[in-house]
């Protein structure tokens, strides 16, 4: 299953990068900035892909909070499958120092120093059971995003 996984996590990586080049987002201003900002988006639309070849994943989203009020908190969302954490935004990270440069476009693996850095509380983990449970709203947007993103797809 890993190699299925690992194949249909770095395509749907290399769609997303080819419809932002394409321009395709530019209607959405949250996706216009992918990588930044994206994390929760990107693995919602990555865990409906995964769905869609019969592969079952957690959503996870974690904060990191600073002792300096000035930097606030930051939070950022991967997905796990069977224990592995699967993450296509880290490369958000890539000129902050204070997240170990973090530049990895696609991440597969066990947890690492970078991933450590989030705290995750239990409410912020859920199985991911499809966009069409969503809100009319977020449906809509993730629906539009996520059929733009499929046309860049090899795996249909």
């Amino acid at each position: 299953m890993y190699e299925t996984l690992e194949g249909l996590v770095y395509e749907f990586r290399a769609a997303i990068d080819q419809a932002n080049a394409q321009g395709e987002f530019a209607f959405d201003q949250f996706f216009l900035r992918f990588p930044c900002g994206c994390c929760g988006d990107a693995s919602e639309l990555l865990a409906q892909y995964l769905l869609e070849h019969g592969i079952r994943s957690t959503y996870v989203c974690g904060n990191r909070y600073f002792d300096d009020p000035e930097e606030g908190t930051q939070s950022h969302a991967w997905l796990r499958v069977d224990g592995l954490i699967i993450d296509i935004t880290g490369d958000q990270f890539c000129d902050r120092i204070s997240y170990y440069n973090y530049d990895q476009r696609v991440y597969i693996g066990p947890g690492d120093a970078f991933h450590d850095l989030f705290y995750v509380n239990k409410r912020d983990i859920h199985e991911f059971n499809g966009i069409d449970n969503y809100s009319s709203t977020c449906q809509y947007r993730l629906s539009k995003l996520y059929d733009i993103i499929r046309k860049y797809c090899k795996t249909c």
